[in-house]
């Protein structure tokens, strides 16, 4: 995946300012009117079809894993190419559906071909030739129609461009230290995940030796406290360990991805996206850890 993926907040934004500045040419190429009129189409469209996108992402879909979930692009294409064609049929009544379908179809097409090379080009070359390029065309559609002289054309060009470079290098530096804060954050959870399983083997001696897991604690010991407080100093708190005499659990929260290091009694010893502190898991009346 590209540097942006490190840095969502703008993944996110520059995905939409890109669809919505990509599809408005279309829209007036296949199906006419004032520029202005098809952008503010193309806005409108994507913003409901981003709204579907934030619905079904808010569904246990968010919880597949990113190699399955490319099997679903199929589906999310004609969902948008659905919802697009029935926003361009209501603005453009007098138009025949062949057109509109067609218009919808390019549309959406020339979208999810954006987004895959938003994901996998490099951030260096992405800001220097996309963001200038999409902040000139919207340019280009805002004064359409109007007599703007041509040396003033060219001085706006200029300014565009440099705004849209400085733009990139701000954008660059921003997702460089994200990705550097992403890499040492995952460093940091494996060694957390490596800590968490070495007190699930210290729990197994002491149950060994007393017969009960009660006074597993992070104070137990020189090794498990010394444990606990590298814990502490990579995931920034110390787990939270709960024991009764034949069971144990323990968990702690991740650095990245809003994850969760869990172990248990029975010998597990997973990762998961869920609150190992939420009823029926690791709460101190149950000891389970979450299904992944």
């Amino acid at each position: 995946m590209g540097a942006f993926i490190n840095y969502q907040p703008i993944l996110i934004v520059v995905a939409f300012l890109g669809v919505w500045i990509l599809e408005a040419p279309i829209i007036k190429d296949r199906l006419g009117g004032a520029p202005k009129r098809a952008l503010f189409i193309s806005l409108i469209a994507n913003l409901f079809t981003s709204l579907l996108g934030f619905i079904i992402f808010a569904t246990p879909l968010k919880n597949i894993l990113p190699e399955r979930l490319i099997f679903l692009i199929p589906i999310f294409l004609l969902l948008s190419i659905l919802f697009e064609t029935a926003i361009l049929r209501f603005y453009y009544r007098q138009e025949s559906w062949t057109k509109i379908i067609d218009a919808g179809i390019s549309m959406n097409l020339l979208s999810y071909l954006f987004l895959f090379i938003l994901l996998i080009l490099d951030v260096v070359m992405l800001s220097i030739l996309i963001i200038p390029y999409l902040f000139l065309t919207l340019y280009k559609f805002l004064i359409a129609g109007r007599e703007i002289p041509k040396k003033t054309k060219r001085i706006h060009y200029v300014l565009i461009v440099i705004f849209s470079l400085a733009l990139s290098v701000g954008l660059f530096f921003i997702t460089i230290n994200a990705s550097k804060e992403s890499s040492r954050n995952k460093a940091k959870d494996a060694r957390t995940n490596a800590d968490m399983n070495q007190i699930m083997s210290e729990a197994e001696s002491i149950f060994n030796a007393e017969g009960n897991y009660l006074n597993l604690t992070c104070v137990y010991n020189d090794t498990i406290r010394t444990l606990c407080e590298d814990i502490e100093k990579q995931a920034g708190a110390k787990p939270v360990i709960y024991s009764s005499s034949d069971k144990y659990c323990a968990y702690v929260k991740l650095l990245s991805k809003k994850r969760y290091s869990c172990i248990d009694s029975s010998g597990g010893s997973i990762i998961t996206d869920i609150d190992p502190s939420l009823s029926s898991y690791c709460n101190g009346i149950t000891f389970i850890c979450p299904a992944k």
